[in-house]
């Protein structure tokens, strides 16, 4: 029993916030079986968030970022569905490419240098300047 994307995050927000597990079979339409296996996953999950004061990294699956990419999904779209910032979509999309998921030209109009990574870059060479300075 597995589930994905924003299901798997509203199961882990529904656990935490303490829905019965009467509620959490219905809603998630799991057996009594599958809802021990999910739940301490979930509630691992939770934990880890709580010592390390810092959300674990959430794995994407392949298959489906690709088929959200190839049925025309825009990036507002994939970065609500995944929770991830524009920095992090736009590192996923690189990971791809340099898996060979997908090629550059495939994604060329979805990579795009954001203003905070052209004001990386300024500071970056004002600071190599001031050092040849």
């Amino acid at each position: 029993m597995r589930l994905h994307g924003e299901e798997a995050r509203q199961f882990v927000k529904d656990v935490k916030a303490g829905l019965s597990d009467v509620d959490l079979m219905k809603k998630y339409n799991i057996s009594a079986k599958g809802l021990v296996f999910l739940k301490k996953k979930a509630i691992d999950l939770i934990r880890a968030v709580d010592v390390n004061g810092r959300r674990p990294s959430i794995k994407i699956g392949v298959k489906e970022i690709l088929h959200d990419l190839r049925s025309g999904m825009d990036d507002d779209g994939m970065m609500a569905k995944y929770q991830l910032s524009g920095r992090q979509l736009q590192r996923v999309f690189r990971k791809l490419i340099d898996a060979g998921y997908v090629t550059a030209l495939e994604l060329s109009k979805r990579l795009c240098i954001t203003k905070s990574q052209v004001r990386e870059a300024l500071a970056e060479v004002e600071n190599a300047v001031n050092e040849l300075e």
